[in-house]
C-alpha cells in the first residue's frame, strides 16, 4: 500500500469523524466531552502519521523527498506559503535569551504537533518562535475560526471557553507560563475547537 492510499484511508477516517458535526463545535458542551474527543483525534492523528512514515521510508522517488523536505521548511517557517519552494533555504532566526530557549524547547520536544522531527530541527523550529504581547481580555484565538498559530505562554494566565447549546462556558483549568495551545487545528486542519483568552496582560511565542 502506498502513501496515497494512507491518505485515502485518512480522508475516510476524518470524514467519519466530523460527519454530522458543526464546525464551531457547538456539540461539545462539557470539558469531559472535549477531552474524549480530542483522545480520539490524537490517536488517529498517531496511528496515520506512523502508518505513513512506514512507507515513505519504503519510497526512493526523489521528487517525494524534495516534496516532503518543502513541506518540512513551511512548518519552519511558521506556515509561511514555502511547500513548492526547492531553492536554497534560510531557516527564520529570532534572538531569545536561554531561559526563552529553554521554555519553548521544553514545549517543541513533548507537543504531538513536532513529533515528527528530527532532534537536530527542534532547535530550528525554536528558532522561528516569534513573541506577541496580548492585554487582559484580548481572545488569542476564537473557536470556529480557522487556526495558523501555535502558542508557548511566557508570562501571564488564559482561559479555555467553549460555545455550546448553553452559550460560551469556561472549561478546564487556567493555562501559565510553560503551557502552550492551538495545535489541533494546525494538525488537523480544522476550525478551532475553543476560544483562549488572556486573563491579564501576557507575553506569548
Amino acid at each position: 500500500m502506498g502513501a496515497s492510499s494512507s491518505v485515502a484511508a485518512a480522508r475516510t477516517t476524518v470524514a467519519g469523524l466530523i460527519h454530522n458535526k458543526p464546525e464551531d463545535a457547538s456539540d461539545i458542551t462539557d470539558l469531559e466531552q472535549a477531552r474524549a474527543e480530542i483522545r480520539h483525534l490524537r490517536k488517529v492523528a498517531r496511528d496515520f502519521q506512523n502508518q505513513l512514515k512506514e512507507e515513505l521510508l519504503k519510497q526512493q522517488n526523489p521528487a517525494n523527498a524534495v516534496k516532503g523536505n518543502a513541506k518540512r521548511q513551511a512548518v519552519l517557517d511558521k506556515g509561511e506559503n514555502n511547500e513548492n519552494y526547492t531553492g536554497d533555504y534560510t531557516p527564520k532566526v529570532i534572538p531569545k535569551t536561554t531561559d526563552i530557549r529553554d521554555l519553548i524547547m521544553s514545549v517543541v520536544t513533548t507537543n504531538i504537533l513536532f513529533s515528527s522531527y528530527a532532534s537536530d530541527e527542534h532547535a530550528a523550529i525554536v528558532d522561528a518562535f516569534e513573541s506577541i504581547t496580548v492585554t487582559a481580555g484580548t481572545k488569542v484565538i476564537t473557536q470556529g475560526e480557522s487556526g495558523d498559530y501555535f502558542y508557548v505562554i511566557q508570562n501571564g494566565i488564559f482561559d479555555i471557553y467553549i460555545r455550546g447549546t448553553q452559550g460560551e462556558q469556561k472549561v478546564g483549568n487556567s493555562l501559565g507560563p510553560g503551557n502552550s495551545f492551538g495545535e489541533l487545528a494546525l494538525m488537523y486542519n480544522t476550525p478551532r475547537a475553543a476560544t483562549v483568552r488572556a486573563a491579564s496582560n501576557a507575553t506569548l511565542w
